[in-house]
């Protein structure tokens, strides 16, 4: 089973914690090293002036990572949409968050040329 397939089956049944330190690994989150599972580092087109750059190497795009940590690890305030955070020493834009059984998932971007 792939890993992204496995998060879905956990994060929808709520038993993403039980499994979590098995998949995790030790990674830094705003100034805080935690255990982490980073769905990957994908790279998505951006959409210029309403259609996509015909040129690959003239386009923009977008890193994304989807993030998986522990509640009790980050701390009591919540991240926040929209606020810039640094992970492993380069800075995201964070896109969502959401918190389900003490659990964050966190969708990071960053434009890159």
């Amino acid at each position: 089973m792939a890993m992204s397939e496995f998060l879905k089956i956990a994060t929808s049944s709520g038993e993403l914690a039980i499994f979590f330190d098995d998949f995790a690994e030790t990674r830094t989150l705003g100034g805080k090293k935690m255990p982490i599972i980073d769905e990957g580092n994908t790279l998505s087109e951006v959409i210029v002036a309403g259609r996509a750059k015909e040129n690959r190497e003239e386009g923009l795009y977008r890193v994304n990572h989807l993030l998986y940590f522990k509640a009790e690890d980050w701390g009591s305030a919540s991240p926040a949409r929209g606020a810039h955070i640094e992970y492993d020493g380069e800075i995201y834009l964070v896109d969502s968050v959401d918190l389900q059984d003490g659990i964050y998932i966190m969708g990071l971007m960053r434009a890159e040329e």
